[in-house]
């Protein structure tokens, strides 16, 4: 089976770091072919100004990652893409190319990111599901992410578009959840 792997690399390395990069070995060593298409957010740091200040948008559409895994669908030709992180260098652009290529995509779901800005319904040391139970505009208020209510507006931006586009129902086939309590958490928010 020809396979393609996305994954967006963060600042500090985690689980799905870990995941990807197995599942990446664990497919070839069982005879598959696999492509594995990465970003990393250490790519921010050699930034002009002027494209730190487009950073905001980023997370919304990547043009670049777009036209790359456009480029990668149409030389590669993979049956199937499995998405681990898409945030925020990669984007929910990517499914769109996805579909155009009518590739079936599958996304693990790591954390709670397409529910809460930061991910982790965590803040200011306790539970937190204000932007599940209510708005995504109490994470601005917050400023949730990176303490930063403009970096917390970007991801609640992407957030919000992507739920009125239903990027999320119509542009992914099926979910992996980690575990029977996030299966529980995405189905209640109606993922």
């Amino acid at each position: 089976m020809r396979i393609l792997i996305v994954h967006n690399y963060t600042q500090r390395r985690g689980g799905s770091d870990e995941s990807a990069e197995h599942e990446l070995q664990l497919l070839r060593e069982r005879g598959h072919v696999v492509r594995f298409y990465f970003r990393h957010n250490d790519e921010i740091k050699s930034f002009s100004l002027l494209r730190k200040g487009l950073l905001f948008f980023e997370p919304l559409w990547s043009r670049k990652s777009y036209r790359e895994v456009k480029q990668i669908l149409r030389d590669f030709q993979p049956e199937i893409v499995h998405f681990h992180s898409f945030f925020p260098l990669v984007s929910p652009s990517t499914y769109y190319a996805c579909a155009e290529s009518r590739v079936p995509v599958v996304q693990t779901l790591h954390d709670y990111r397409l529910l809460c800005p930061i991910g982790s319904f965590f803040r200011d040391g306790a539970i937190c599901k204000e932007c599940f139970h209510h708005s995504l505009l109490r994470g601005i208020r917050y400023g949730c992410y990176h303490d930063s209510h403009i970096q917390t507006a970007s991801i609640a931006l992407m957030l919000r578009a992507h739920r009125l586009l239903k990027t999320w129902s119509q542009k992914v086939t099926a979910f992996i959840a980690v575990s029977e309590f996030s299966r529980h958490k995405f189905i209640e928010s109606g993922i």
